[in-house]
């Protein structure tokens, strides 16, 4: 509809000035545009004749990103945003449902809304839900003895679920029961989440979240001192052409080095190349979406960086090594 293509454009424009953003009327004119896109969104989804014009798959994209943005862009609307997921549920139950949508709903009651609200008592509610959910999977799966291809996808998503919620309950210094940093016992616990969850990755298939999970791993051995294996090397990568990929793989090699007291001179100069080939990106905002390598309606919160301030970093490492 015209409603829901003008939403679009609100969200879109708002997503390309936001990291340009530098004084309180540029604020003002993107808390408009996100505004705009609500005023849109909700008009969509409260008014019958609106619902009624939609098919249940354009229900479902309204409905997830109006969730979204009220969980990011508003305050006090956690509720309403659940209830907009929850009906859209029950609705989904009562019809013969697609369950890449069901999973959908899922995903952002289990993991993004949690995530996003960073209440212990929701992060613990919400992991008893995500093992229950990944049980329940197991289960069917075993069922079909040709598989699912589908079940085994989402099998592997709320897996990753997991290992966030997990870690947001363990290491989250915002919390008030998170103090210390992680035990032994519990960096091997999250060394295994990730091994089970890299071993769900179909050979040849999503690459993107393949290495972030690999890159992730590497990191926890890293930072704990878990694994002399990621001492002499860190694990190579899949895909070649992303940005936040190369610097997050060369950063974790410096940071080896770091550790082995290395000179890290020659390879701070190696982040040249980096910066040559990624010239246009320097000073924009890149977002890595690494979960649209799976499904193109996943979204969570991370992995935000300019190369630019990547850059400043460098230069300050480099003036002290």
């Amino acid at each position: 509809s015209m409603i829901y293509q003008l939403s679009q454009e609100y969200y879109h424009h708002a997503r390309k000035v936001y990291h340009m953003v530098k004084t309180e009327k540029q604020l003002q004119q993107y808390y408009t545009l996100i505004q705009q896109c609500l005023r849109c969104l909700t008009c969509l989804k409260s008014k019958p004749s609106m619902l009624q014009e939609m098919t249940l798959q354009q229900e479902l994209l309204v409905t997830l990103q109006l969730s979204e943005m009220l969980m990011e862009h508003t305050v006090d609307n956690r509720d309403l945003a659940i209830s907009y997921l929850e009906s859209f549920k029950i609705k989904l139950l009562n019809l013969r449902y697609d369950v890449e949508d069901l999973m959908l709903v899922e995903f952002m009651l289990i993991c993004v809304i949690p995530l996003n609200e960073k209440s212990e008592q929701a992060l613990q509610l919400a992991l008893k839900n995500c093992n229950r959910l990944l049980k329940k999977l197991a289960a069917n799966i075993a069922e079909e003895p040709q598989g699912n291809t589908v079940l085994q996808k989402w099998l592997l998503i709320f897996k990753f679920a997991r290992i966030q919620l997990s870690l947001a309950i363990s290491t989250d210094r915002t919390l008030p029961n998170v103090k210390n940093s992680l035990n032994t016992s519990q960096v091997q616990t999250f060394v295994y989440m990730y091994q089970d969850a890299l071993s769900e990755v179909p050979e040849g298939l999503y690459p993107l979240f393949r290495d972030y999970l690999t890159l992730s791993l590497a990191s926890l051995k890293l930072e704990h001192n878990y694994d002399a294996h990621v001492l002499q090397e860190i694990p190579s990568l899949i895909t070649k052409d992303s940005p936040f990929l190369n610097a997050w793989w060369q950063l974790l090699d410096v940071c080896r080095m770091i550790k082995l007291d290395q000179n890290i001179y020659d390879k701070l100069n190696e982040f040249v190349d980096l910066f040559k080939t990624y010239k246009k990106l320097l000073n924009s905002m890149y977002t890595f979406d690494f979960l649209n390598d799976i499904c193109p309606f996943l979204q969570i919160d991370c992995c935000t960086f300019t190369l630019f301030n990547l850059k400043k970093i460098l230069l300050l490492m480099q003036s002290v090594s």
